[in-house]
């Protein structure tokens, strides 16, 4: 009975899975990586998915739908934002912090 369970939930999920599709890349600032732990939202279609940088400053978030999102990155108690489109295949975005002349942070996209 367990295995029937397990076998409908894996049926269910998986055109989720098949359909999410990889946002990924890298926070710099300067010529240094962010480091980890420096949070990142990705919000398409009014829901907000979640993801933070790995010791390298890279991220990599699943989004299960494509379209337009914003990605913005919780940085130096600010949260600049940038455009973005989630496709059905992997896509990367790349990102240099810059400060401007005001103080804040705008995301620069190599």
């Amino acid at each position: 009975m367990k295995t029937t369970a397990s076998l409908v939930i894996l049926i269910l999920l998986v055109p989720a899975f098949v359909r999410a599709a990889q946002v990924y890349g890298s926070l710099n600032e300067g010529s240094k990586s962010v480091g980890p732990k420096v949070r990142i939202e990705i919000a398409c279609a009014g829901n907000t998915y979640p993801g933070e940088t790995d010791g390298y400053g890279s991220y990599s978030i699943y989004i299960p739908q494509p379209g337009k999102c914003t990605l913005r990155v919780d940085y130096g108690g600010q949260w600049p934002e940038y455009e973005i489109y989630s496709y059905d295949d992997p896509v990367r975005y790349d990102f240099d912090l810059v400060r401007g002349n005001d103080g804040r942070y705008v995301l620069i996209r190599r």
